[in-house]
């Protein structure tokens, strides 16, 4: 099985590539449903986001749990037509 390469993409751009779902390459939408670990690339950083997925009328949709540490609580989900995944925040946490 050969690696693919993620970009190097910076923080604050707003889409992120997606290394993996619960340690293996994401290969299609379904991947990201349920509970699950995704992990994105933050300035060529791991970033590993606990929570679930689940498809909304708005497309795939990744929450996260609330302790996790970081400060986004929902992402989409996207494929690029490239087989790569991208993770975009939708809005900050709140309370």
């Amino acid at each position: 099985m050969s690696m693919k390469r993620v970009p190097n993409v910076p923080a604050g751009t707003g889409l992120y590539p997606v290394i993996d779902v619960d340690g293996r390459l994401p290969a299609i939408p379904t991947d990201f449903i349920g509970a699950s670990t995704i992990t994105v690339a933050v300035a060529g950083e791991p970033r590993r986001l606990d929570g679930a997925g689940n498809l909304t009328d708005r497309g795939l949709e990744f929450r996260q749990d609330v302790n996790d540490g970081t400060k986004f609580a929902a992402w989409a989900i996207a494929e690029d037509g490239d087989e790569n995944f991208w993770a975009e925040p939708l809005r900050p946490k709140t309370g």
